[in-house]
């Protein structure tokens, strides 16, 4: 099998000081750059590999040193096609309310946000509060700072980030365990297949990719659920029949 291509990122070898002069570099990205321009403020975000180079004060145990997950987020614009609609609505009485819409979705699309997007300071609540309750299999909050887009940073020209738009380091520490990619998970015994599922869905229950916090604090999760909640994560065993994979354990 041919190696992994090694994913681009603009933040490799990049040195990100916390607070108390802890400093992290960044070594290797888990996942392409993304972004969400539907809530605003919008955002970009990519999450990386870093070690610790610097702790002055101790604080940080060799395992976490070696090896933890660095989240960074950061304010971008809109896609230019879309400024160019929210400019274009029409006047009038009955559209008034989506001039309205438009000129603020216009405004935020173009200037830096005073506050972060909900999502990343929910997502900062949700890893403080694993580590409050030091959940072993769940990431921990280490250290989180934010600071300033400027005109120096690459994303600023190459991944339309805002200038003088916030950008987030969240540090987290890193899980144990293994990747399953889908021919792996599906090559497994039925009987092992589902117990992974049922420990998925638990997990799911307290994470949700820590940015639907909402969901985290939803005391009927259970209510909600179907097997249909597993199919984009490609667990259901839709999923394996979708892909044409031959089940090994039998029908």
């Amino acid at each position: 099998m041919a190696d992994d291509k090694e994913i681009e990122s603009s933040f490799l070898g990049m040195i990100v000081t916390f607070e108390d002069e802890f400093r992290w570099k960044i070594i290797k990205a888990l996942s392409s750059l993304q972004s969400q321009r539907v809530i605003p403020p919008y955002e970009a975000r990519q999450v990386l590999t870093c070690v610790c180079v610097e702790d002055p004060k101790g604080v940080y145990s060799e395992v976490d040193k070696r090896e933890a997950v660095m989240k960074i987020k950061y304010q971008v614009q809109d896609a230019m096609e879309r400024l160019a609609k929210y400019g274009n609505d029409e006047d009038g009485h009955e559209w008034a309310k989506r001039v309205q819409d438009a000129r603020e979705r216009l405004h935020e699309a173009k200037f830096p946000a005073k506050f972060a997007n909900v999502a990343t300071v929910d997502e900062i609540a949700a890893l403080k509060y694993f580590r409050k309750k030091d959940c072993h299999h769940a990431p921990q909050l280490l250290a989180y700072t934010d600071a300033t887009l400027k005109r120096t940073d690459d994303v600023v020209d190459n991944d339309l980030g805002m200038l003088n738009g916030y950008i987030y380091y969240i540090l987290m520490t890193k899980v144990p365990g293994r990747q399953l990619d889908i021919y792996e998970f599906f090559k497994l015994p039925l009987a092992v297949r589902e117990e992974l599922r049922q420990s998925f869905k638990e997990a799911l229950t307290y994470i949700v990719d820590f940015e639907d916090y909402s969901k985290v604090r939803n005391p009927k999760f259970e209510n909600i659920w179907s097997r249909h909640d597993f199919e984009p994560w490609d667990v259901d065993e839709s999923r394996r029949k979708r892909y044409g994979i031959r089940d090994t354990d039998g029908e």
